[in-house]
């Protein structure tokens, strides 16, 4: 599938790996590989704005050129954002007449975590544009990841099954928010 680029005369489209010069005011250049994986667009400032060219080139680089962290955290949340959504309007309409009222309450408990963790994982994209080589915040978004699968799956599990010993999983995944909540702001305080 081409990666269209937008230009003031158009949709640019290349199959193949390339570069091409866009015709705007910043006069960006953007190369590629053949899949797509490197994208890079650089820009210059063709006018009378040349005072502003170094803080404008650094914040388009930043907004264009994303690192594997930060895309990696953002798809994360955004799937898991879906699917909460999926499972709760499931839950909301197909599981409100079969399960027993606090079989539903405990799977409404899951949706509502899983939410707002989902959430949670963008949020951890979001500050991993501006700390690409934070430790702190890389292990923040994977430990919030397995909270939602420990503590959301396992209720969702027991919502389903009935099976009450899956419940003693469920404080793990628990314990995992909190450690990824704590480790987000450490990330955050050791940048400065």
């Amino acid at each position: 599938m081409p990666f269209p680029l937008l230009s003031e005369e158009g949709w640019l489209r290349s199959r193949r790996g390339g570069a091409r010069r866009l015709m705007n005011p910043f006069a960006c250049v953007a190369t590629w590989t053949a899949d797509l994986t490197n994208l890079k667009i650089t820009c210059s400032i063709e006018s009378s704005l040349e005072p502003l060219h170094g803080p404008i080139v650094a914040r388009l680089d930043k907004l264009l050129t994303m690192a594997a962290l930060p895309k990696l955290f953002l798809v994360l949340g955004a799937l898991a954002a879906a699917l909460a959504v999926v499972l709760g309007a499931f839950g909301a309409h197909a599981l409100r007449a079969r399960l027993a009222p606090d079989l539903l309450a405990i799977y409404h408990t899951a949706v509502q975590y899983h939410f707002w963790h989902a959430l949670g994982l963008l949020a951890i994209g979001i500050v991993a544009i501006h700390l690409p080589s934070s430790v702190a915040l890389k292990w923040a978004g994977w430990v919030m990841l397995a909270g939602i699968v420990a503590f959301s799956g396992s209720l969702y599990v027991l919502a389903l099954t009935g099976v009450r010993w899956l419940g003693a999983i469920t404080p793990f995944g628990g314990a995992a928010f909190i450690v990824s909540w704590i480790l987000l702001a450490v990330a955050v305080v050791r940048a400065g």
